[in-house]
């Protein structure tokens, strides 16, 4: 066998054995393939938007929890200035 007749044997069955997708075919997968990404893009997107509210709020409990304890210290802080005034008021009497 020469090299030109294992080339046309090699071609003849690539050729047979390729499917030629037509342009309908080609448009219907490429449909379905942006299909499939856009779903899977808007699902990682709806993901992303849970975990950010979930961290917000997240936050929003530790800033809420934050400013108690803020506000406790000030009413200690208050009444302890207040004792403090009462007693030097006391003490001058």
């Amino acid at each position: 066998m020469s090299l030109s007749d294992i080339q046309k044997s090699i071609f003849k069955y690539f050729s047979n054995s390729l499917q030629l997708l037509t342009n309908y075919q080609i448009c219907s997968t490429g449909d379905e393939l942006f299909e499939t990404v856009s779903h899977h893009l808007l699902q990682k997107k709806q993901q992303l938007f849970d975990k950010f509210r979930i961290l917000l709020l997240k936050q929003s409990m530790v800033c809420i929890v934050n400013i108690f304890i803020i506000l406790f210290y000030l009413e200690i802080v208050n009444a302890i200035q207040q004792y403090l005034q009462s007693d030097h008021l006391n003490d001058m009497s």
